[in-house]
């Protein structure tokens, strides 16, 4: 039996707890998924943290870091006041609201290449769900930390990759974005290396979704082999959601883009017959690429780094290539690997220029660093083994280049130094030649 002392105790236990739950409710942006139209228009709406109200300098806007191609969001209000818009891309909040709504209008894909690259919010018709993508329909209070979360009302399904006790997570500008799914798709769970993940495919009819599963799962499972995750990493950061999407092969186009743990990539697939493991090799580079990238993001956790454009996106593209050689057999990645390494030599342009180029929004020759790329990266793991007589070679020199900090579009000088240290003049003669 409890004592009246006890007793008396847990009406003011109860009310802290709620007290403190709801002050952590009211310090974060909660944004609900309300409404779906008949037609696939999405009702968002935003409640407003208690610190933002009452500023009279508030601005909504897109995420200014990654480029929208597409205008998605429509019809911004608060109640029934309709938000002003600037040249710039805001909408202003009015000091007395704390709730703002506003509409998605997703690109419908059936029957059309869509580009996943431009990271849109997508209506799949057929499949009966939507891929809802953050960075394209959320608006975001302009430089608040708070942290972020998404939800739905009315039964609506919604599913993310990061859970937390309010919704699913939504990462902060200046790190990768998320995708979510608005409907109840078809999914399939497993457990690679202690990390869960959770497939979906628009329509497993059109390929072989289980060889594609298990072509992942050894790719996920080599990154593994050579990136440790940090001992903090919580249990709901390891949890990844992998996003397929289906594009004929007359399209001629596959791709990709990484979220910070959900990623969306194409398969091929054509109308009369089942595609085979060696056509859909260029969709499987795309898959690898972009869980390289996320892998990344894992390891790094806490520990963001300044890095370059074109040291991300060409180690990833040699990484998916390497993976290649634990997922296919001898035949098959030989043939991917000739393919990627052997065609054009040459080198048109170092990678310290092209990082400028990108900086000044010049995109010309960004296809490079996805084929003259790997082959750098080829050539410096030859150059580290054939010295070190096969003892080391870039994987093992991967954890010091992937976690320092770089300058002025160079390596990190860590990493060359390391490099320096085991391959000496080939390690110089090849960042002369494609970097420096």
């Amino acid at each position: 039996m409890y004592s009246k002392k006890f007793l008396k105790l847990i009406p003011y236990f109860l009310v802290s707890i709620s007290i403190n739950t709801i002050s952590q409710i009211w310090a974060q942006n909660i944004y609900t998924i309300e409404k779906i139209s008949p037609n696939g228009l999405i009702t968002v709406s935003l409640t407003v943290p208690v610190d933002t109200t009452n500023n009279k300098n508030t601005q909504l806007s897109l995420r200014d870091d990654i480029p929208v191609t597409k205008k998605q969001v429509i019809n911004v209000r608060c109640g029934h006041t309709k938000l002003k818009h600037d040249k710039s891309g805001n909408w202003l909040l009015p000091t007395t609201c704390n709730k703002v709504t506003w509409q998605v209008k997703p690109e419908l894909s059936d029957n059309k290449p869509i580009d996943l690259a431009n990271q849109l919010t997508l209506r799949l018709k057929k499949a009966g769900w939507i891929l809802f993508s953050e960075s394209s329909s959320l608006l975001r209070i302009k430089h608040s930390e708070s942290a972020s979360v998404l939800t739905s009302t009315n039964n609506i399904p919604l599913l993310g990759a990061t859970s937390t006790l309010y919704g699913w997570a939504i990462p902060p500008v200046g790190t990768a974005p998320e995708f979510y799914i608005i409907g109840q798709p078809e999914t399939q769970q497993k457990i690679i290396a202690d990390l869960p993940v959770t497939y979906v495919i628009d329509n497993p009819q059109q390929t072989n979704w289980s060889e594609l599963q298990a072509l992942h799962q050894k790719t996920l499972r080599y990154f593994t082999t050579i990136l440790s995750l940090p001992a903090d990493l919580p249990s709901n950061e390891k949890s990844l959601l992998l996003i397929w999407l289906g594009t004929e092969a007359k399209n001629k186009q596959v791709n990709g883009a990484a979220g910070r743990r959900s990623f969306i990539a194409n398969y091929i697939y054509e109308r009369n017959h089942r595609i085979s493991t060696s056509d859909n090799m260029h969709s499987l580079l795309v898959i690898a690429h972009e869980q390289f990238h996320q892998y990344a993001d894992m390891v790094r956790y806490k520990h963001p780094v300044d890095t370059s454009v074109w040291i991300e996106e060409s180690l990833a593209q040699y990484y998916a290539l390497k993976s290649m050689q634990k997922a296919l057999s001898a035949d098959e990645f030989e043939a991917i690997k000739n393919k990627s390494l052997s065609q054009d030599q040459n080198i048109y342009f170092k990678f310290s220029e092209i990082e400028q180029q990108i900086k000044e929004n010049n995109y010309k020759n960004y296809s490079l660093l996805y084929s003259q790329g790997p082959k750098f990266w080829y050539a410096m793991d030859q150059a580290l083994l054939s010295s070190s007589q096969g003892k080391y070679g870039l994987d093992s020199l991967l954890p010091v280049l992937i976690n320092s900090d770089c300058q002025n579009g160079q390596l990190p000088a860590a990493f060359v130094q390391k490099a320096n240290e085991i391959g000496g003049n080939q390690i110089n003669n090849l960042l002369k030649q494609y970097v420096q």
